[in-house]
C-alpha cells in the first residue's frame, strides 16, 4: 500500500465532493481542449496525474495551485506519449529497417489518425471563433466539452435559464454548424 504525501493529505481533507467535481471538470476541459482527438486516453491521464501527486511521485511545488499542477502533469504525460509515438514513426524512415506490409499499414493508420486529430483541433478552434460573441453558446459548448452526456434541461438548470433559452441556443448552434460545414466543404474542394 502506498502512503499519501503529507501536503496532499491536507488538501484531501479540505476538499469537498463538489471541489473534486470542479477539479475534475477543469482538468477534463484542459485535457480535451489541448489534446482531444489525438487518440489518447485523456481520462486515464487525468487519473494518473492525480494519483502521482497523491502518492508523492510528482512533487507539488509550494505556491503552485493544485489544478495548475495537475494540468502540467497531464501536459507532461500527453507529451511523453506523443514523443513515444514519434519514435515509432521514425523507425519507418530508416531504409535498412523497411517494414513488412502489415506493419506499414499500422503506420498509415497512425498518420490517418493524426490527420483526423489535426482536423478535429482545427474544427474546435473554428467553433470557438464562431461562438465567441455569444456568451450563452460559449457556456453551453464548454459544459458539453466538460460533460458530453449533459442533457439540455441539466444545462438550463446549471446556467439558471429556461429550457426554451437552451433550445434556442441549440438552434443557433445548429445554424452555425451548418454554416461551418459549408465553409469546411468549400475549403476541402479547393
Amino acid at each position: 500500500m502506498q502512503v499519501l504525501a503529507s501536503n496532499i493529505q491536507e488538501v484531501l481533507d479540505r476538499y469537498t465532493e463538489e471541489d473534486w467535481d470542479e477539479v475534475w471538470k477543469r482538468l477534463r476541459r484542459f485535457a480535451y481542449k489541448n489534446f482531444g482527438g489525438r487518440g489518447l486516453d485523456l481520462d486515464g491521464l487525468i487519473q494518473d496525474a492525480i494519483k502521482d501527486v497523491i502518492i508523492g511521485k510528482r512533487h507539488w511545488p509550494q505556491g503552485v495551485a493544485f489544478v495548475t499542477l495537475l494540468c502540467q502533469i497531464v501536459r507532461s504525460k500527453a507529451s511523453h506519449l506523443s514523443k513515444r509515438e514519434e519514435l515509432f514513426k521514425s523507425i519507418e524512415d530508416v531504409p535498412c529497417l523497411r517494414l513488412q506490409a502489415p506493419m506499414e499499414s499500422l503506420f498509415l493508420a497512425q498518420r490517418e489518425r493524426e490527420d483526423r486529430q489535426l482536423a478535429y483541433s482545427q474544427l474546435c478552434r473554428k467553433i470557438e471563433e464562431m461562438i465567441c460573441e455569444d456568451e450563452l453558446l460559449c457556456r453551453m459548448v464548454n459544459m458539453w466539452l466538460e460533460e458530453p452526456e449533459l442533457k439540455p434541461r441539466e444545462i438550463a438548470n446549471r446556467l439558471g435559464v429556461t429550457i426554451e433559452t437552451i433550445r434556442n441556443g441549440q438552434k443557433r448552434l445548429s445554424r452555425l454548424a451548418t454554416r461551418l460545414r459549408e465553409e469546411w466543404h468549400n475549403v476541402q474542394d479547393k
